[in-house]
């Protein structure tokens, strides 16, 4: 009888314990008017780099569980070609490639972990997420701008150091022309939901 007792009790104490994990699933098409760019700056000038989204599968699929105001995902992933981005320069994105180190790792992975509404605005949330460059990850806040008339438009700008993925910023003209360790990436992500 104590053991009957003392198994229930466990089998409550979970029940209190585990959060919902039931996953749901969702479909979106990220149309072309979609923006992705990378701003770096040297100490001469800025470079600016923008995905070219045509060439980017457009289709997503979420996997995801909502608890309350979060949102956490299973599956969200966004991969990109490092040889999509087009900084207006061939020169640029030859140095580019070779700075993420293309040969070994030719993509560019953002993955959404987690999204907390914000319980005072509709349009506004914080999200976490984790970005692979050149073959490393790392996790970022990102704080979004979310418009639901009538597409899901998601706004944000990610600030990152390339030390932290173990990228060296390229160098030209023996040094005297250095990219800066520090560089921006503005996300203008609209997604058009498909039906199943």
């Amino acid at each position: 009888m104590k053991k009957l007792v003392a198994i229930i009790c466990c089998f409550l104490l979970m029940g209190f314990t585990i959060p919902n994990t039931e996953y749901k699933t969702a479909k979106f098409i990220i149309e072309d008017s979609s923006k992705i760019e990378i701003f770096a700056s040297t100490n001469v000038n800025t470079i600016d780099c923008f995905l070219q989204f045509e060439s980017v599968s457009p289709k997503l699929d979420i996997v995801y569980t909502e608890n309350g105001n979060t949102i956490k995902f299973k599956k969200a992933q966004l991969k990109m070609a490092n040889s999509c981005f087009d900084c207006g320069n061939k020169m640029i994105n030859k140095d580019l490639l070779k700075m993420l180190d293309t040969d070994n790792n030719p993509h560019i992975y953002l993955n959404l972990k987690e999204v907390s509404l914000n319980s005072y605005t509709q349009n506004s949330a914080t999200a976490l997420i984790s970005i692979t460059m050149a073959g490393v990850t790392r996790e970022a806040p990102l704080d979004l701008e979310i418009d639901k008339d009538r597409q899901l438009r998601t706004k944000g700008c990610l600030s990152l150091n390339l030390k932290d993925f173990e990228i060296d910023p390229p160098k030209k003209a023996m040094g005297l022309v250095a990219v800066q360790n520090e560089i921006t990436i503005n996300l203008d992500l609209i997604m058009k939901p498909v039906s199943e």
